[in-house]
């Protein structure tokens, strides 16, 4: 790990893990800025290519641009909230923890990915638990774990209640969240409109896996004073 980013006191919450993470997210802020807004200005100009069969390799290839950036970006965010919580975060902090367990990150992200593209293919709902009962598999994995399934399942377990709640106001919020940003997109169109949805999705996003990086210390740091 490198040790050039700044330690600070370790981030804890009190009543609210959501609206703590909103400021110690913050603390990454040289990773987070330009990725969501390098993300968010990618995949507004991906998308703003019209689909046509005759234009097939163009989709093709648009399609794969978008995803690498988006898993980049996101492995670029899981890390900054996690690390977050105890220093400020900066490239090489980053880079450094994606080349030592970017892999397990990759194979971990693939799998929800497949879970939850089940769980939509059946109905709403069933993709929308997949990802609530998973928020630390992502966290997990960066971290090193040999298992992030049983980590994830263990956490729930100690803060049953707190990831209970803290699960249902993130749906709800993101359940609003598509609401409003499609009548975003409604009025602004084209690159700059899909651009400013990705920065809001973006920084959503880092703020939520901050939440949940919060809640799962929250469970390491009880277990260890436990004993």
């Amino acid at each position: 790990m490198s040790t050039s980013a700044q330690a600070l006191k370790p981030a804890t919450y009190r009543i609210s893990a959501l609206s703590r993470a909103f400021l110690v997210m913050w603390r990454g802020w040289q990773v987070l800025i330009p990725v969501v807004l390098i993300n968010a200005l990618i995949q507004a100009i991906m998308s703003s290519f019209p689909y046509s069969p005759l234009d097939s390799g163009l989709n093709i290839l648009s399609s794969v641009v978008s995803a690498l950036v988006f898993v980049l970006s996101l492995a670029c965010v899981v890390v900054t909230a996690q690390s977050a919580l105890t220093r400020r975060v900066t490239w090489p902090l980053v880079l450094a923890e994606l080349r030592q367990h970017g892999l397990r990150f990759l194979l971990w992200l693939i799998v929800l990915s497949v879970l939850a593209s089940l769980g939509f293919a059946l109905f709403t709902w069933p993709g929308i638990v997949v990802l609530a009962v998973t928020p630390f598999v992502l966290l997990a994995s960066v971290k090193g774990e040999k298992n992030p399934v049983a980590v994830n399942f263990r956490i729930v377990g100690q803060r049953f209640w707190r990831w209970l709640i803290t699960a249902l106001i993130i749906t709800v919020m993101a359940l609003l969240g598509y609401v409003i940003l499609g009548f975003t997109e409604f009025f602004l169109r084209g690159i700059l409109g899909g651009t400013v949805i990705w920065v809001i999705v973006g920084v959503a996003v880092a703020w939520f896996f901050t939440a949940w990086a919060l809640i799962m210390t929250g469970s390491r740091q009880a277990k260890v004073a436990a004993g």
